[in-house]
């Protein structure tokens, strides 16, 4: 009898070893998931498990559809919270052009690195600094969509750009001409712009995306509550609504 019951005993502790076994390897499973998935105030950045705090650099994603239609990364800035606190040193453009290695595709451009992984997967696509400088860590990402750009660039009542030259882009059902010379853009105009921005002269390209970052970022800080609750972001919850509510990203409208 004895025997027998030391086999029970034995199959109890192998039975709670194998139940102990599977709750380990569900909850690290579960904490790897949630590490690894973008803040957009959900389960992850509650928990404080997205990708953390330190928002000293933040790439700024703006997305929107290019004339085929396909939703791509059309600006990319970098935000350096550690800069000295105005728009030429806080928010520098990353041409969406760049030809970069996009894993598993035969895509090359930063700008289609979007629709493999949104922000993600753009900042993994930056391209590497150049020897002579500094390594920097990747920085963290924000990536924000049309309607909630644009919404947020409306509330500001536009963003001033100035053109090189006439422009005038057909999205496929409407036509939008701009005038050359400095101009309020509104949401829309600016979606419209950033489809035609391929016909601005290549010499002018950067400093008109520049413009466009600049302006957006300070429209995206004037409702930081708004904006926070449509981007998408590996920053925490906190992290996140210190970042919109901050002077570098505010620093564009200046």
């Amino acid at each position: 009898m004895k025997q027998g019951r030391d086999k029970a005993f034995r199959r109890a502790v192998t039975t709670v070893s194998i139940v102990v076994v599977v709750v380990l390897a569900v909850a690290v499973a579960t904490l790897l998931y949630l590490r690894t998935t973008p803040s957009r105030g959900g389960v992850a950045a509650s928990l404080g498990l997205a990708r953390g705090n330190d928002a000293s650099h933040v790439a700024l994603v703006i997305a929107s559809p290019a004339a085929d239609g396909a939703v791509v990364a059309q600006l990319v800035a970098i935000v350096d919270s550690n800069a000295s606190q105005n728009a030429s040193t806080a928010i520098t453009d990353v041409d969406p052009d760049t030809k970069v290695a996009i894993p598993g595709t035969s895509f090359d451009r930063l700008r289609d690195a979007y629709a493999f992984g949104g922000g993600a997967a753009v900042v993994a696509a930056l391209p590497k600094p150049k020897p002579e400088l500094k390594p920097q860590p990747k920085p963290a990402y924000v990536a924000v969509p049309q309607p909630v750009w644009t919404a947020a660039v409306d509330r500001s009542r536009g963003v001033t750009v100035t053109l090189p030259a006439s422009l005038d882009v057909f999205d496929g059902t409407r036509l939008t001409s701009f005038s050359a010379g400095e101009q309020r853009i509104q949401g829309e105009g600016i979606a419209a712009l950033l489809m035609g921005l391929a016909h601005v002269p290549a010499t002018d390209r950067a400093t008109v995306r520049t413009q466009l970052e600049r302006g957006i970022a300070a429209s995206l800080a004037t409702d930081a509550a708004a904006t926070e609750a449509g981007v998408s972001s590996d920053l925490s919850r906190t992290a996140l609504h210190g970042w919109l509510n901050g002077s570098a990203l505010k620093s564009g409208g200046r």
